[in-house]
């Protein structure tokens, strides 16, 4: 399995060009910087790393958080397993 935290830390850092200091779980996408369109290109680019469909992060938002989203993505991996 995937860690999906690591993953998603490399690509907000790598991908979408998020400073490393800013990435931790309690910040929200917006404090990020990452708009609708940065949120769609975070999904696909997950389905790419590990086969996680980007429908898993459907109910993500501006205000969702990072440990928000690495608990839907784990919850989808696990159903896929």
């Amino acid at each position: 399995m995937t860690d999906i935290y690591a993953l998603v830390e490399k690509l907000l850092r790598e991908r979408l060009h998020v400073s490393a200091d800013l990435v931790d779980p309690g910040r929200t996408l917006e404090e990020l910087g990452l708009d609708s369109l940065a949120r769609v290109e975070l999904g696909i680019m997950i389905d790419d790393e590990c086969g996680i469909p980007p429908k898993a992060l459907g109910a993500v938002t501006a205000q969702s958080t990072v440990g928000e989203v690495v608990d839907m993505l784990r919850m989808a991996q696990e159903e896929q397993a």
